[in-house]
């Protein structure tokens, strides 16, 4: 009897080369951070702080902190119940892997940075797709990814102010954009699993960003559905699915967090720092970025997003798809 020769071959793994060249694209900003210490930015010892209480309560045998016992003179303070843990958690295991706190903020930065620029690559090849000229693609992903990590934003958050849950939560952000477009041009279940896993990860890592990512994803997924001309409520139903599904597993943060608000009082907190009152202007929004004086003392960083961000944006945004 002969063998039967007809089997199917096993798929093969096809890589992306560009992947490389994006993962790249943050080398810079890597090798400054690596350098000894850690940058001296407005909230860096803040975030060092809550890391090694998340390391002792790891130590306790606490899975996911609420309370922090050692903060306020150790009178403690529900202070993780208030404001998401998951980047101080994932901090806090690079610490006890051997990279002591310190170390392991600078680990937390540079995974963020490789996740911006991969995940800017990706969500842009994605979102690319379909246009045409398929050899132009990798290349138009590979520049929106270079703008999406040079931001001036990104170098101030890096060097300036120091907020690692914003750093990270940014750093979701295009990873959720592409799992959402993945589940609503299938449309496909799986996908949508995974966008819903990545929009919860958004959510514990930065809940203030995502409270104002979240409409905005919800709005771009919902053009994507718009934009097809089969399969729409299969669509549809794949991006509800995502931030459904994405609530639920994000419920052991959001829901104490309504039920023990009536506790706290963000009346007071709002007048020492009120959100409206310190929303960026537009000529400051779209001004070029300047050249810093590294001998003058608190010099001036306005919030821009770049001017070649913002002009390469309006020449996409005009030009025919």
């Amino acid at each position: 009897m002969g063998m039967n020769t007809n089997r199917r071959s096993a798929p093969r793994l096809r890589v992306d080369p560009w992947l490389l060249p994006a993962a790249l694209l943050s080398l810079i900003p890597i090798l400054s951070l690596l350098r000894p210490g850690i940058a001296g930015t407005a909230d860096g010892i803040v975030h060092l702080l809550r890391t090694a209480q998340v390391v002792e309560l790891f130590k306790s045998g606490v899975v996911y902190p609420q309370w922090a016992p050692d903060f306020y003179f150790g009178y403690g303070y529900p202070f993780f119940l208030f404001y998401t843990p998951g980047v101080h958690m994932v901090t806090a295991l690079f610490a006890q892997a051997g990279l002591g706190v310190p170390g392991a903020l600078v680990a937390t930065q540079v995974a963020s940075l490789l996740l911006y620029s991969i995940g800017g690559y990706a969500a842009a090849k994605e979102l690319f797709r379909g246009l045409g000229r398929p050899r132009v693609v990798p290349m138009a992903a590979l520049a929106a990814a270079a703008l999406y990590v040079y931001a001036p934003l990104r170098m101030r958050e890096l060097f300036s102010q120091g907020n690692l849950s914003q750093l990270v939560a940014l750093s979701l952000l295009p990873w959720c954009l592409w799992a959402l477009l993945r589940a609503t041009k299938g449309p496909s279940w799986r996908w949508a699993a995974v966008a819903a896993l990545l929009l919860a990860a958004l959510l514990y890592a930065h809940h203030p960003s995502a409270f104002l990512a979240y409409p905005l994803l919800f709005a771009l997924g919902a053009a994507v559905v718009l934009l097809r001309g089969d399969r729409r409520s299969a669509s549809a139903g794949a991006l509800v699915a995502s931030f459904g599904l994405a609530l639920a597993l994000s419920a052991p943060f959001w829901l104490p967090w309504l039920l023990e608000s009536s506790y706290g009082s963000l009346q007071r907190m709002e007048t020492g720092f009120n959100a409206a009152a310190n929303l960026v202007s537009a000529d400051q929004l779209f001004s070029p970025s300047l050249v810093l004086d590294a001998s003058s003392i608190n010099s001036p960083r306005p919030l821009t997003i770049g001017l070649a961000q913002a002009l390469l944006a309006a020449a996409g945004a005009v030009a025919p798809g």
